[in-house]
């Protein structure tokens, strides 16, 4: 019976370090294909587990990264079992209008390539459901109001 319980412990600690890393490898995807120019969207691409982070950090004239930063470590220490659903989030009000082509400093669906691009650094093995995991978080990532 100990076996068993051991072996289940390992299962979730992989498991959870599997989500974590991939969920962090497609955050820094996304930040990194974020158009710039105050540094505002990108920063605000928020890391959750348990609930969608629901504000945003810094302005347009003051942009900051200390939330998006904390987050993320944070996800680092992540357990599937008492930390629940991972959310990844970004609240600034013109994030659709960037992935939707209004910046020329990246392509229309930026968001999407940046997860697809985040997927194909796994570990293989786990490729097909961390494509999926991400393809599903990028439909998700911001609030469309159009």
């Amino acid at each position: 019976m100990g076996n068993a319980a051991a072996i289940g412990r390992e299962i979730r600690a992989d498991l959870s370090k599997t989500i974590a890393d991939s969920m962090i490898t497609g955050t820094l995807a996304v930040i990194a294909a974020t158009p710039v120019d105050t540094e505002n969207a990108s920063n605000n691409w928020m890391l959750t587990a348990g609930s969608p982070y629901e504000g945003v950090d810094g302005s347009r004239e003051s942009p900051s990264s200390s939330v998006r930063d904390s987050l993320i470590e944070k996800m680092r220490d992540y357990d599937l079992v008492r930390d629940g659903t991972v959310y990844l989030r970004n609240n600034v009000f013109y994030l659709q209008f960037l992935d939707d082509g209004w910046s020329q400093q990246a392509p229309p669906g930026f968001v999407a390539l940046a997860f697809a691009s985040g997927a194909r650094r796994a570990a293989m093995g786990r490729r097909a459901s961390v494509h999926k995991m991400m393809t599903n978080m990028s439909r998700h990532a911001y609030l469309r109001t159009l």
